[in-house]
């Protein structure tokens, strides 16, 4: 039952925080010589209590909204309580993944979705999980009804991708437990989009469905024109090294022994005439190419803008996504940013005009 007493306590201090204004608050923490340190002092404990994800999401939502901070405490509550009571039994991480399987198949949608969420946030540090794990999040929500819900699950977990794809080193990933995408952030949110643009597609909204196709192709796009970059200028850069080196999750130097040249396939070479003995170059060529074609734009994004009535705009939209995705200028936030920007001024002020 410790457990459950840690929850009341943090019930009441969470209560204590959103029955008071941030202004009284001030006045409280001023008389006990605290002055602002009080609110932070606050939520230094429910983050120390491991409700991490609790606190971001709760002071998003500051003082004004309690009835919206409620309803997630009183969710994160339940979803403690329920961990708690499978994980008291000594499971395992994969074998609590397996109850909220078990959970889902008895169509116990809403339990499977809080103990599959707990049993991420509380993953073992290092733990590597599929991003087909973490998809089921927003599906089991989904399974339920919860179509807006499952919208606001993925926008969350998108959120925790940092807003697009970011390398995440281990040494990193190790410092928070409830930070639980600890991977090349592109596989986790190519999936969450998947999952995001056909709950839009259900829900009649095309045009947003189409914007996350669009983030999508982008991703992917950039991911195989800038693997194809680096194994150029790798074959350039150590043309007559013994060794290649790669930065390492620590921060250091990791040295690769390359093999003598008469023992590697010659694949093509650079414009500086070095050799590619690198064996994935022909197939990343391959995908590189692919999403640079125009017919397979043309094919990805023709379903939806004929839905929306935007025919007229794929030319226009096969252009944005192609200069996206051989930009090397922009960063990933900037790219992100920018095809937000454009999307907003060429489809939906078509599409808002319409409602």
């Amino acid at each position: 039952m410790e457990h459950l007493n840690k929850n009341y306590k943090l019930k009441l201090i969470i209560d204590f925080i959103y029955t008071h204004s941030e202004t009284n608050l001030n006045k409280i923490g001023y008389s006990l010589g605290l002055g602002a340190n009080l609110i932070t002092g606050l939520f230094l404990i429910l983050e120390k209590a491991g409700v991490v994800l609790l606190k971001n999401e709760v002071i998003l939502k500051k003082i004004e909204d309690k009835g919206a901070a409620e309803k997630i405490i009183d969710s994160f509550l339940k979803r403690n309580e329920l961990y708690h009571s499978y994980q008291s039994n000594g499971l395992s991480f994969n074998e609590l993944l397996k109850e909220a399987t078990k959970l889902k198949k008895d169509k116990q949608y809403i339990d499977a979705y809080q103990l599959l969420r707990a049993t991420l946030e509380n993953a073992p540090k290092g733990q590597s999980i599929d991003p087909r794990v973490i998809v089921r999040l927003p599906y089991y929500l989904e399974l339920n009804g919860n179509l807006e819900e499952a919208l606001n699950e993925c926008s969350r977990l998108l959120n925790k991708s940092k807003k697009g794809y970011f390398r995440v080193t281990e040494e990193k990933a190790n410092t928070y437990n409830s930070e639980f995408l600890k991977f090349d952030s592109i596989f986790t949110s190519v999936p969450i989009l998947t999952k995001m643009s056909s709950i839009f597609e259900k829900l009649g909204r095309f045009d947003e469905s189409l914007y996350c196709e669009i983030q999508i192709y982008v991703m992917l796009g950039k991911y195989y024109y800038h693997f194809i970059e680096n194994i150029v200028s790798n074959a350039d850069d150590y043309a007559n090294s013994k060794y290649m080196e790669f930065d390492s999750y620590d921060g250091g130097k990791i040295l690769i022994e390359r093999l003598p040249p008469s023992n590697q396939q010659v694949l093509a070479y650079t414009e500086k005439g070095n050799p590619i003995h690198d064996i994935t170059y022909n197939y990343i060529l391959k995908c590189r190419n692919n999403y640079l074609s125009i017919s397979n734009m043309e094919k990805s994004f023709r379903k939806n803008c004929y839905k929306i009535g935007i025919n007229y705009l794929l030319e226009n939209i096969i252009e944005k996504v192609t200069d996206l995705i051989i930009d090397k200028e922009l960063t990933d936030l900037e790219w992100l940013d920018e095809l937000e920007r454009w999307f907003e001024i060429t489809v939906f002020k078509v599409t808002k005009n319409r409602t």
